[in-house]
């Protein structure tokens, strides 16, 4: 919200500012053509989110099934633990086998998950990144020099179970042209302002 706030006080410091007397004694630069787009519409409607949303969905599925057959492993050797006369050496071998058998299920279930949660975060930020080129590239062909960003965040899946979702925050402007830029005109008329002084 706040870069929303800024950029749109920096664009109404710069009309009020108006043409540099530079620019002035030059042809007038052609009004800028400014655009918007949804990026947040544009990110629920891809097929490839809906792709990636899918996949991420499966593996967690599939890690939740080997975290299962762990665990039922587990089970198995408590019911053999409980055969044993507690205190022999075979007990405390048997203890000592379901111990570890945890604490490497809890750790294979940690690297998998995080595992998952990294490739699919890889995914979306690469399908963000296209985005963004898909925007530049149709304002270039259509002759746009900006387009602003009419939602602020996207919310992208969650990439570990019970996790909340993702919510990546977007720039309000996209994309822009160099000859919507003002900040040289803006400097050399504050500067101008300043050298009167």
């Amino acid at each position: 919200m706040n870069h929303l706030r800024w950029t749109l006080s920096f664009l109404f410091a710069a009309a009020l500012l108006g043409p540099t007397a530079a620019a002035q004694q030059e042809t007038a630069a052609p009004t800028p053509v400014i655009a918007v787009v949804d990026m947040e519409a544009i990110f629920q409607q891809l097929d490839e989110r809906t792709a990636i949303e899918a996949q991420h969905a499966e593996a967690m599925k599939q890690l939740q099934s080997g975290y299962e057959q762990r665990t039922n492993q587990i089970k198995t050797l408590q019911l053999d633990l409980r055969m044993l006369d507690e205190g022999t050496t075979e007990w405390r071998e048997k203890e000592e086998q379901i111990v570890e058998a945890r604490a490497m299920a809890r750790a294979w279930l940690e690297i998998r998950q995080q595992k998952i949660g990294r490739t699919t975060g890889q995914r979306i930020e690469a399908m963000r990144n296209q985005m963004v080129a898909a925007v530049a590239e149709l304002a270039e062909q259509r002759g746009i020099d900006l387009v602003l960003n009419k939602a602020v965040q996207i919310a992208a899946p969650p990439t570990q179970r019970g996790q909340k979702p993702n919510v990546q925050n977007y720039p309000v402007v996209i994309w822009s042209n160099d000859r919507a830029d003002l900040t040289d005109a803006v400097v050399s008329r504050m500067n101008a302002q300043f050298n009167k002084l």
